[in-house]
């Protein structure tokens, strides 16, 4: 601040850049400041930009990084200070700036063109804003074709992480606007100085009038790039509330048909126990009978005794008890697996549903 005699106002562009974990103050943007005195004119601004990491292990390819901009003109000496400030070591503008450098007739184009640096600067992020909102409108469309795709009759091919995608990517646009609108501000405020230092003759009309075109350009070209995120960002929305419907809806279909299951079931439940309930009741009154007769019509174990005219039991009445023994627990093995059998399909039917 002592050797570039800065104003204090650009301690509030210097806050903006510290060390961050998280996508903090991703949107925000410390506003432009301009000052134009006997002595110079000062300019400062924050402006961001998208840069292409590549994919990286699944990775979102995209960051949002900014870099400070400060400008101090001496109306005295008529030279310039520029302080340009970016969190990586390393940049495109910076090493399109060194290569420019170089060069004998570029360094004499920023000594004689006052905003020369800020055209270089602005030419070489701003354009990029263009490819990230084409990388997040190609993700939201292939979404949208998948939800557009599906049938409620049919399995989804969408959950709860396509819904986190396509918010994840309402946000990027969300986060684009306030963006857009900043590197906006910026531009009227380099397009003022320009009008500023013309009224006050430090260069000629001819120069005043080609600045003011060029940032007219980038005004008009942040206006366009702020309408089509404005449309993006909406459809991010509408894209979103599609898949959630669309998975109301499928639960309430799956609901539904549990619903219909359960009061078949019901009604499948309550018929087999009228059945059980009859049967039951017949069996009871006939069971005694029909026992007592069986049992007493077997010749080969029970016989009359002709001289005293009762009951005699074979000796060999042991053979029926062994032979109805495993008849009966055959009987009930054989209706278990029968009860069994029928019970799968429902409960394969009803796992289906959930």
């Amino acid at each position: 601040m002592n050797l570039t005699k800065a104003s204090p106002e650009f301690l509030d562009i210097v806050s903006c850049f510290y060390k961050r974990s998280t996508a903090l103050e991703e949107a925000f943007c410390n506003g432009p400041f301009f000052k134009c005195n006997a002595e110079g004119m000062e300019i400062a601004y924050i402006f961001k930009y998208a840069f292409y990491k590549g994919d990286i292990d699944g990775k979102d390819p995209w960051s949002i990084r900014q870099t400070g901009v400060y400008q101090k003109y001496n109306f005295a000496t008529k030279s310039s200070t520029w302080i340009f400030l970016h969190p990586a070591k390393q940049s495109a503008f910076q090493t399109r700036l060194e290569e420019m450098l170089t060069s004998s007739e570029e360094c004499s184009r920023i000594r004689d063109h006052l905003f020369f640096l800020h055209n270089i600067f602005i030419s070489t992020s701003f354009p990029h804003w263009r490819d990230f909102m084409a990388y997040y409108e190609a993700r939201l469309l292939t979404q949208h074709k998948i939800i557009m795709g599906s049938s409620l009759n049919e399995p989804l091919r969408i959950n709860h992480q396509t819904l986190n995608t396509v918010i994840f990517i309402e946000n990027r646009f969300l986060t684009l606007r306030t963006v857009l609108h900043s590197v906006r501000k910026a531009f009227e405020t380099i397009h003022k100085a320009n009008d500023a230092l013309c009224d006050a003759d430090i260069f000629p009309l001819s120069e005043r009038e080609g600045t003011r075109q060029l940032f007219d350009n980038y005004i008009n070209q942040a206006d366009e790039y702020t309408q089509n995120v404005s449309f993006l960002h909406t459809r991010a929305g509408r894209t979103a509330q599609l898949i959630a419907d669309t998975l109301s809806f499928k639960n309430a279909l799956t609901a539904q048909e549990q619903s219909r299951y359960m009061l078949s079931l019901t009604s499948s439940t309550v018929e087999d126990s009228t059945t059980v309930r009859t049967i039951t009741i017949v069996t009871l009154i006939f069971l005694p009978s029909t026992f007592m007769a069986t049992v007493l019509g077997m010749n080969g174990f029970f016989e009359m005794d002709p001289q005293n005219h009762n009951l005699v039991v074979s000796p060999q009445f042991w053979i029926f008890v062994v032979c109805a023994i495993p008849l009966t627990l055959l009987t009930v093995f054989c209706w278990w697996m029968r009860r069994k059998k029928q019970e799968r399909p429902q409960d394969e039917k009803a796992i289906s549903m959930v």
